[in-house]
């Protein structure tokens, strides 16, 4: 059974003729990668202008941004409690922040890149928002894990 659907798939995705894959893949695009219950949670979707939806979601991801923030603080606080480790745990939290912020950078650009501009930079600041506000909670649940 499961492989009969996966044929399918396959035999459906091949089908699509060459010229028809630059307007379906706008299309597929446009409701595969937008984060829509990321933008109804914000309300920035509701704006009337892509410009008010922009400055909505950069002052939303200056808020995520601040709370990443604060989260890293409280978790190179809790590694100094392990003083034997505690530099190194720093040291390895601030390598992966470098290496995150340059793959969310990277991963929204790409994401974005199917946009035109207005649309492109509401949707990288959407992106960087929801990555941002993930990543921050990602690190709150290590925190109340024990780290």
């Amino acid at each position: 059974m499961l492989r009969t659907f996966a044929h399918l798939a396959l035999t459906l995705t091949l089908a699509i003729p060459i010229g028809a894959s630059a307007p379906f893949a706008q299309t597929q695009a446009s409701s595969d990668v937008q984060p829509v219950g990321f933008t109804k949670q914000l309300n920035c979707d509701r704006l009337g202008s892509t410009r008010e939806q922009k400055d909505c979601f950069s002052k939303t991801y200056k808020q995520a941004d601040q709370r990443l923030k604060q989260v890293n603080s409280r978790l190179i606080s809790f590694f100094q409690l392990d003083k034997p480790r505690s530099e190194e745990r720093q040291r390895k939290l601030s390598r992966a922040e470098e290496d995150w912020v340059d793959f969310r950078d990277s991963n929204c650009e790409f994401r974005s890149s199917n946009w035109d501009d207005e649309k492109r930079e509401v949707f990288l600041e959407s992106c960087r928002t929801r990555m941002t506000q993930e990543r921050a909670q990602e690190l709150e649940e290590f925190l109340q894990r024990g780290g």
